[in-house]
This record gives structure tokens, sequence and C-alpha cells, in this order.
């Protein structure tokens, strides 16, 4: 054999080789390219799903708390959704009574998307889904918060989830039916109960505290007060105009603590608010529309320049000033922890309540001030305000108990 011979037989043979590695690296890459591939979608559809469900879960609670709200008896002492087509309107509260508040809805194809918010039922018959059940109903917490009052707190949970229909005639997570994803959220919702310690247009402890100065005009109108005191606390000085059913009432009751007259205690206050202002330069002004804000600000002084505006509730920790020439108009109720003093030219409508331990005086001018009680004003805001909000963030159930 000739040496020649020998050599493109081994070309030959390097050749097959590198076209096999060739062929076998282009394979691995390709294989590699698919696998990331299907790595990649299975892990974007279960992030989509996991967040869908999520998004449930959510839905479930913003649904939950539409519900307490719209229900004509308050505070709600039993959460029950119905279905009643022969009321007038119908009443569809949800797609299972039994379960509590569920609703159903298609994504796309076969892929559904469904949210529980199941309600106490302690009578339920089928012992599996009681056990699951008692992980997950809504429950009055305000004995646990120390309320008082049964329903101010109720504790929420809901769970989402993504399924796959194939068998409409089966449960949802039923074979051939499957659950894709579910995620659970709770959080915790609040009502304010807004009572002033009396039907007053001032409500403050110590009557000897109060000064209303000359061109000051306090109206209590047919059925509130003027000023309202606790008996044996000293008389008001008055040189301006009381008037009210009666202008000036001494009660041997009195109670202006934040629970007694908010429901709640201020912590909770706060978790609820609209506005938590912490700086006097962020005051709002106005003050949102039937808003709740507490200002942990004070001392707050409104002028000219900016004055008291808005119909809301407002909690004031600190003294309060409303100086001359501010022109300021608040309707609502105003809570001040600290000394009150408003210049004229002022309009106050609604009740200014005065926290124990400090003082009011209300001074006119050549203009003047109104104070007028206005249970009208404190019903609306009863009814904007004072209904169901959540309290604090909506939290991932991580451990079910």
């Amino acid at each position: 054999m000739s040496h020649a011979r020998v050599a493109r037989g081994e070309q030959g043979s390097a050749l097959l080789l590198a076209l096999f590695f060739t062929i076998l690296a282009l394979g691995l890459v390709a294989v590699g390219s698919t696998i990331l591939r299907s790595h990649r979608t299975k892990t974007e559809t279960a992030f989509r799903h996991n967040s869908q469900a999520m998004q449930f879960a959510r839905s479930g609670l913003t649904e939950a708390v539409a519900w307490f709200r719209r229900q004509t008896a308050q505070p709600v002492l039993d959460f029950r959704p119905i279905v009643d087509p022969a009321a007038t309107p119908p009443i569809t509260d949800t797609d299972d009574p039994e379960i509590g508040l569920v609703r159903e809805f298609r994504i796309a194809g076969t892929i559904w998307g469904r949210y529980e918010v199941w309600r106490q039922w302690d009578a339920d018959p089928n012992p599996e889904r009681l056990a699951f059940r008692r992980q997950l109903e809504v429950r009055d917490v305000s004995v646990e918060r120390r309320l008082g009052t049964p329903g101010t707190a109720w504790r929420l949970r809901s769970i989402g989830y993504v399924f796959q229909r194939t068998d409409a005639g089966k449960r949802f997570d039923e074979l051939p039916n499957r659950v894709l994803s579910q995620q659970m959220l709770e959080t915790e919702i609040l009502r304010l109960k807004m009572s002033p310690p009396a039907q007053a247009a001032i409500c403050i402890r110590e009557g000897a505290s109060c000064t209303i100065a000359a061109n000051t005009r306090v109206r209590g109108g047919p059925t509130g007060a003027g000023v309202c005191y606790l008996q044996g606390t000293g008389t008001p000085s008055v040189s301006g105009s009381v008037t009210g059913n009666p202008g000036l009432s001494p009660t041997s009751s009195y109670d202006a603590s934040v629970p007694a007259v908010f429901g709640i205690s201020l912590p909770d206050l706060k978790s609820i608010a609209d506005e938590v202002v912490s700086q006097p330069a962020t005051f709002p002004n106005p003050l949102p529309l039937h808003g709740l804000v507490v200002a942990d600000a004070g001392p707050l002084m409104f002028d000219a320049a900016r004055p008291l505006r808005g119909s809301a509730v407002l909690f004031v920790r600190g003294d309060v000033l409303l100086a001359p020439g501010s022109g300021s108009h608040f309707t609502g109720l105003l809570y001040v922890d600290g000394d009150v003093t408003i210049r004229a030219p002022a309009l106050m409508a609604g009740c200014v309540v005065v926290a124990d331990g400090h003082t009011i005086t209300v001074q006119g001018s050549s203009d003047w001030i109104d104070v007028d009680f206005d249970e009208a004003v404190l019903a609306t805001l009863r009814q904007e305000v004072g209904q169901y909000r959540m309290a604090g963030a909506i939290r991932p159930i991580l451990h079910m108990e």
C-alpha cells in the first residue's frame, strides 16, 4: 500500500469524524434550545397563572368589601351572600351561596378564573368542606380587637384560582378539569361609628375651657345644642350668641375618647384614612370630598393663603388655629386633640369635638364666625366615610391555621 493511499484514507476518516461531531454539536444545541424554550414557556405560563390567581383573589376581597357596604342593616352582623331571583330587583350576590361569595369567568379558551370568599356555616354537613371552610371563613373579629360593638371589624380571606375546564358538567377542581394555580389573600375591614359625645355644634369636656366671644354665633338648631359639656366643670364664657335645644347643655355623661367617637383606636383610624398628614406643609387644601384625614402634624395654622376648606372627617393631633382673615369654610366632623382657636371670618357646619384637657376659643371681630350643628352633614359622612374600609395592606396567606 502506498503512502498516498494511506493518507487519503486517514483524511476521509477525519472528515467523517468531523462531520459526526458537527452534527452531534448541532443536535445538542438544538435540543438545548428546545429545552430552554420549553422551560421558559412553562415558567412564563406558571408566572402568568400565579399572577392571575393573585388578581382573582384580590377581586374577591374587593367584592366582599362592596357586599358589606351595600347592606342596609349596619353594622353587618352576618356575612351571607344570597341568590333570590324572585326579589325585585333580583339578588344575585354569588354563584354558590353555600360557599359564600363565588364568581367564575372565562379567561381564554378552556382556561377559567374563579374566586371564593367563604361564609361561616358551622352546620355544613360535609366534614371535609367544613374543615376547609374554617380555615378561610369570613370572621367577625371585633371582640378579638377589643372594639366592643359586634360587626365593627371583620377578617376577610379570599382564594383565587386559574383552572382548565374540560368538562363543564363537573366541578372546576374535579378531573378531567384541573387547577393550574391558586393564591390566597387576607385583609381586615373596619367601620367607623362617628358618634360625637352629644348632638351639639361644639363638644368639650370642661365647660370653663370654652370661650364664645363677641361677633360669634354658635347654633345647635332645633335638634342640637350649641355647646355640650360635662356637669360640674364650670360654665362656658359667652359674650357672643349661643342658641340651640338648648344653647348650653351640661350633661352627666360625657365621653370624647377616640374609641367612643369613632368606634376604633387611633392606629386603626390611621390605617383606614384616605390621607395621613405628618407635616403641616402637606396638609391637603381643599380636603378630599367626604374623605377621612388624620393629621398627626400639629400645630396647624390656617390663614388666607391656606384656609381650612372642604367637607370631610378631620382628626388633628395638635393645636389648631384659624387665623384672622382665613375665610375658612369647613363642613363635617372636626376632632382636635389640642387647643382650638377660631378667628373671623369662618364658617363651620357639622360638629367640633375638642379632646379632654384642651380649650376652644371662638373670637369674632368686624366679621362674624358661624359654628352650626348640622345632623344632615354628619349623616352624609356616616354614609360616605363611615362605611367599611380595608385596614392596612392585603396580605398573602402563607400558612393556614
